[in-house]
């Protein structure tokens, strides 16, 4: 290697490389198409390799240029995260988080937190992106959330977790249901009920687990895809669930659903923060965090009194 690495070079190298060719990647970067193979081949001869196999009209990236583009990603993840601790230490004025939720959290903790953030933070961008857990998880392997928040324990060795809240598990009901009378109502009286899953997902074996350890059979069970249509089938009487406290909270206050306890002691699901080992925790994330971690009564008092 006989001259410093060209950042600039880098770039056009990992756009080639993504974009799999160098007429796309010269349209990407609004450069002429010889530009951008000059660029290249100055950056082999820099690096005294190969990066790309050209075979016709395609191109293919040689060993050599797999590992050149694990670094530069690497190098530039760092980069990106330096202009945004400088910002940062100016007072978080600026800057961008990407944020990976399940869909428990999606329904309100996030949106309450998000709301109180932007209130101090104005000019922090944050950018949601709401999946089941499992996949939350894998966008914060592959790098693209800066953080996730799930249900649960991470399953990779690559990842951190910072546990923020433990959420009750409430049974969920139509106003006019007779179980409306009873304070606190067990698991045998919820199994004679139509039970409404969700289709997949940590909370839903969550429960299956519950029912499974206390040995009791959910005779009639409707699956369905999704937390708000789970909320709209209870308020038309097509059946009961069980749902995290907070998803609901705001259909409990317009009269929509009633909650009642479970007769199950400390009945709640773990909700962690989540983030790649190797990746910087930065001070953006570190912040919003903070917002995760207040109660909810918190976060919506410092929303109204801010507005």
């Amino acid at each position: 290697m006989n001259q410093l690495l060209n950042l600039h070079q880098l770039r056009i190298f990992t756009c080639v490389a993504q974009q799999k060719g160098f007429s796309k990647a010269a349209t990407s970067l609004r450069m002429s198409q010889p530009a951008v193979s000059i660029q290249v081949k100055n950056l082999e001869d820099a690096l005294g390799v190969t990066l790309f196999d050209r075979i016709g009209h395609d191109v293919y990236l040689t060993t050599e240029g797999h590992a050149v583009l694990m670094y530069a990603k690497r190098m530039f993840d760092l980069l990106g995260s330096l202009e945004a601790d400088l910002a940062n230490i100016k007072g978080l004025q600026t800057g961008k988080l990407l944020v990976g939720s399940c869909k428990v959290c999606s329904a309100y903790i996030l949106p309450v937190a998000i709301a109180s953030f932007k209130r101090k933070y104005p000019g922090v961008e944050i950018i949601l992106r709401v999946a089941q857990s499992d996949q939350v998880e894998q966008w914060v392997l592959e790098n693209e959330v800066d953080l996730g928040v799930i249900i649960g324990d991470p399953l990779s060795p690559n990842i951190i977790k910072q546990t923020f809240r433990e959420e009750k598990l409430v049974l969920v009901l139509p106003p006019q249901h007779p179980l409306i009378r009873k304070s606190t109502v067990s698991l045998q009286e919820i199994s004679k009920e139509v039970f409404l899953f969700p289709y997949t997902g940590r909370l839903a074996s969550l429960i299956e687990g519950a029912f499974a350890a206390t040995g009791v059979s959910i005779t009639r069970k409707m699956v369905l895809g999704h937390t708000d249509a789970l909320k709209t089938a209870i308020t038309v009487g097509l059946g009961v669930s069980i749902m995290a406290q907070s998803s609901v909270q705001r259909d409990v206050m317009l009269g929509a659903v009633v909650t009642r306890k479970i007769g199950i002691p400390n009945f709640r699901c773990t909700l962690n923060v989540i983030y790649h080992k190797d990746k910087h925790f930065s001070l953006v994330g570190r912040a919003f965090f903070g917002f995760l971690r207040k109660p909810l009564s918190a976060n919506k008092d410092e929303t109204l009194t801010c507005q």
